[in-house]
């Protein structure tokens, strides 16, 4: 059973570093809620949100993004969101973002 969990862990470590993604930690400089299937992540200051980026949600579609806000609609608060950021010339992403 302990090597079935340790391959189910290395499966999902290949899965992230393929992707070239960034999993989000509580040090993060984003801000991300979801309340009835409506996502909406916010950079924290001196980041702010990259709207030229890519930002993609696996469970949901883009209804708007800005500088200071990028917001999803889905069915519900699950899967995760691809976040870049930025501040001055420095830039950061993808970022994966659990939501839940």
């Amino acid at each position: 059973m302990r090597l079935a969990n340790l391959a189910g862990l290395l499966g999902v470590a290949a899965v992230i570093v393929a992707s070239g993604a960034t999993p989000a930690t509580g040090d993060d400089p984003l801000h991300a809620t979801c309340k009835g299937g409506e996502v909406t992540v916010t950079g924290v200051r001196p980041w702010h949100t990259n709207p030229n980026a890519p930002w993609a949600w696996d469970k949901g579609s883009l209804v708007s993004k800005d500088q200071h806000q990028v917001k999803f609609r889905g069915p519900r608060c699950e899967g995760s969101v691809r976040a870049f950021i930025a501040s001055g010339d420095a830039s950061r992403g993808p970022i994966l973002i659990p939501i839940k």
